[in-house]
């Protein structure tokens, strides 16, 4: 129980700090954003103790108040999520966004490398660039045009080289996209099913985690078992003991002395 204290504690430090996340960023005015990440991280940890404030009231005997935990536990649980996944999912959104950029920007500087090797190939076939020693010495204006044309296209393949280098071309969810591949899912319904399931785990598990791992009154302790026992049977003062009283016999062989008067 302690480790799943301990995890639960580990959630709960997550979602929180999800939630309080997510509300910061909701306004675009710096008093409202702090008092909506302190809304929703209060939110999320009356969402945490609703199921063991619950399980106490109703041992306690209260009913209404631990059918009102119970019910309250719910829509909290759901803004939890809400907040969550919205967060993570903006995330996400950033990182597609940026992937979907980084793969474009390389498949244009990959065509335009197709483009300007091939270029280059063709002037280098043409016998202008060998009569001017490969652009070393161009002697005509058509040999100075060909070497013009070759220094262009080889600054527009350096420049496309740069780019592909530069830009990397691993994608950031290459599990989601053999996913969608097997399934024929879209990458937008993944992406949020694969968010959504951790938020869902660490929320239940902030909640009902704190509630498994709650220890419950100890019944059966020495002091309880001395305070039921004095409650059942009263006290009772210590007897005194009765005087003695004298014997018969003692009393017929007492003489009082007659007192002359």
């Amino acid at each position: 129980m302690m480790f799943l204290r301990l995890a639960s504690l580990v959630a709960a430090a997550v979602t929180i700090t999800l939630n309080a996340t997510y509300g910061f960023k909701t306004s675009a005015v710096l008093q409202y954003a702090i008092l909506f990440a302190a809304l929703n991280a209060a939110l999320d940890i009356a969402k945490c103790a609703c199921l063991v404030g619950a399980s106490r009231a109703w041992r306690t005997r209260q009913p209404v108040a631990a059918v009102l935990l119970f019910l309250l536990f719910w829509p909290l649980l759901a803004n939890s999520l809400w907040c969550g996944l919205s967060e993570v999912a903006f995330n996400r959104a950033s990182e597609q966004s940026q992937f979907n950029t980084d793969d474009g920007n390389r498949t244009r500087a990959a065509a335009t490398h197709q483009r300007a090797g091939a270029e280059l190939q063709t002037l280098e076939a043409n016998p202008l660039f060998k009569s001017s020693t490969a652009c070393a010495l161009p002697k005509t204006q058509r040999e100075r045009a060909l070497c013009s044309s070759h220094a262009s296209a080889k600054n527009t393949l350096r420049e496309a080289d740069a780019i592909l280098i530069a830009t990397p071309a691993a994608d950031p969810s290459p599990q989601i996209t053999l996913l969608a591949t097997w399934t024929g899912y879209d990458m937008a319904t993944l992406l949020l099913a694969t968010a959504l399931w951790p938020i869902a785990l660490a929320e239940l598990c902030s909640s009902v985690g704190f509630y498994l791992s709650a220890s419950p009154a100890r019944t059966g302790s020495r002091w309880n078992r001395f305070r039921r026992q004095n409650e059942i049977t009263p006290a009772q003062t210590p007897k005194t003991s009765p005087k003695p009283q004298p014997t018969p016999h003692a009393q017929e062989g007492l003489r009082w002395p007659v007192i002359a008067s």
